[in-house]
């Protein structure tokens, strides 16, 4: 099994390595968008978490309730990407797709961080 994994890894390198870059890229660019927001975007982006923070936090998690949430609210997002893979635009949507995901993922980080600093 150990085999299998690092001949995988060798021969699909490239792939994950520009991957994790355009994911770096998204997270960069996610920085930089929350920079420059105004104080409206920053409050509006400040109070979504700490309500879904605040939330988790309060009571018990059913944790398929969460799961039918997440498919639901990312919806279009899994349709979007299921057809963009069947297309020829596999390479690009894909690397499109895990910039918006690393974009998201720093705002949502950066936000959560600065609220415990504060």
């Amino acid at each position: 099994m150990n085999k299998v994994i690092k001949k995988h890894l060798e021969e699909n390198y490239k792939t994950y390595l520009i991957f994790i870059i355009v994911f770096m890229l998204g997270m960069f660019i996610g920085i930089i968008t929350l920079n420059h927001s105004n104080e409206e975007q920053k409050a509006a982006i400040s109070t979504y978490i700490n309500e879904f923070i605040d939330a988790s936090k309060s009571s018990k998690v059913d944790y398929t309730e969460m799961l039918k949430s997440s498919i639901s609210k990312n919806f279009k997002f899994i349709i979007i990407t299921i057809i963009l893979d069947l297309s020829m635009f596999r390479i690009v949507a894909s690397n499109l797709m895990i910039g918006y995901k690393g974009f998201s993922l720093r705002i949502f980080n950066i936000k959560h961080n600065c609220s415990n600093w504060s």
